[in-house]
């Protein structure tokens, strides 16, 4: 396995809207519904931005790929 020289590469950052949404759901009844999917989400979110201010912190490039949900459109 080779070293990964971080000064020289991009990080991509992929979450997919269905793997936030399964994951959300998932935990929301694991938990037995003890908090809101709002509050789920929310913390989600904060855990989110906490980790690319994570990233930057160490000086790590990165790049977020946003995934829309499918769908049609008419």
């Amino acid at each position: 396995m080779k070293k990964v020289r971080m000064a020289k590469c991009i990080v991509l950052l992929v979450f997919g809207e269905i793997d936030c949404r399964i994951h959300i759901y998932y935990k929301y009844m694991k938990n037995k519904k003890a908090k809101s999917i709002t509050e789920l989400i929310d913390e989600t979110i904060l855990n989110y931005g906490a980790a690319l201010k994570k990233l930057d912190y160490l000086g790590v490039t990165f790049c977020i790929c946003g995934i829309p949900a499918a769908g049609f459109e008419d």
